[in-house]
């Protein structure tokens, strides 16, 4: 699954200074299954949310 991150949580996550990250639990999420692998994508600056 991929989960779009705000670039300055991303860099920090990318970094190794943050390896726990929050997200609501809405339809897409919780999907999720132990053991499913997860990718980390920088959002751009000018993309709506």
């Amino acid at each position: 699954m991929v989960i779009h991150l705000d670039s300055d949580v991303f860099d920090i996550v990318k970094n190794g200074k943050k390896d726990v990250e929050v997200k609501v639990n809405d339809l897409k999420r919780r999907k999720l299954n132990v053991g499913d692998t997860l990718i980390f994508l920088k959002r751009p600056n000018d993309e709506k949310r």
